[in-house]
């Protein structure tokens, strides 16, 4: 089409562009052979939609879940903080008996040594005290003879434990 047969206000229009009398024609054309295609595809579409919309209920369904779960979380979490808490204050005073059991055992081991020298010592006074009675004779020297075998099983006792 020479540019001078043209309207003075008509566009220019490139070479794929259509007239309305070629479009109307092709829309009749299509529309013939169309219009199973637009119903398949209005199918395809509703049955995608529908699974859309099963799946997004299924979600909505799952949103409670995941908020209960959430909160069962944090509860756990809090309660296992508590728990540590627990634990650490447990292992502490556990500690601090252990420390305790160990200074009682030191100073009953200190006492226990210390008994055993204040009865040698009682011992020793008991005959050295019948061996000066003895001297003064008012003790005979079997019952000497008697304190001096117990304190010899007494030292024995003592040095086999």
């Amino acid at each position: 089409m020479p540019e001078d047969s043209r309207k003075p206000n008509e566009p220019k229009r490139g070479s794929n562009s259509k007239t309305d009398e070629e479009t109307n024609d092709s829309d009749m054309i299509c529309g013939q052979h169309g219009d199973q295609v637009d119903q398949d595809d209005d199918q395809t579409s509703a049955v995608r939609f529908e699974e859309i919309n099963q799946k997004l209920d299924k979600l909505l369904t799952l949103c409670p879940l995941i908020e209960d779960l959430k909160t069962q979380l944090a509860l756990l979490k809090e309660e296992n903080t508590e728990l540590k808490k627990s634990l650490q204050w447990a292992t502490d005073e556990v500690n601090d008996l252990r420390n305790n059991q160990n200074e009682m055992r030191t100073k009953l081991n200190s006492s226990r040594d210390m008994l055993q020298y204040v009865q040698q010592d009682l011992q020793m006074q008991r005959y050295a005290t019948l061996k000066l009675k003895l001297s003064q004779g008012a003790v005979t020297l079997n019952s000497l003879e008697c304190e001096k075998q117990k304190l010899k099983v007494t030292r024995t006792k003592q040095r086999g434990s």
